[in-house]
């Protein structure tokens, strides 16, 4: 209970009707490749400028379309550290 908990505290915004939980999501998941690599950041968005085919990215927490170890692996690295101000 308490581990559903938590990752509801984490993941719940994804899930409001505003969708402003996976917006916010995909703006910073932006910011993350502007940094890591600018290169894959410009040719996405020549394609989709909002990033809206990465939205899968975001949800596949919560899909069947991976195995499970896949899933786990996910989840470990995603849930694992608190977020960080550090450059990447």
């Amino acid at each position: 209970f308490w581990c559903f908990c938590g990752l509801m505290q984490k993941a719940g915004e994804n899930f409001n009707r505003n969708q402003s939980g996976i917006l916010r999501q995909l703006r910073l998941l932006r910011v993350i490749l502007d940094q890591a690599d600018p290169t894959l950041l410009r040719y996405i968005s020549a394609h989709d400028p909002n990033l809206h085919t990465c939205f899968r990215w975001i949800i596949v927490q919560f899909k069947r379309e991976l195995t499970f170890s896949a899933t786990a692996r996910i989840w470990e690295v995603r849930f694992r550290s608190l977020p960080t101000s550090r450059p990447l």
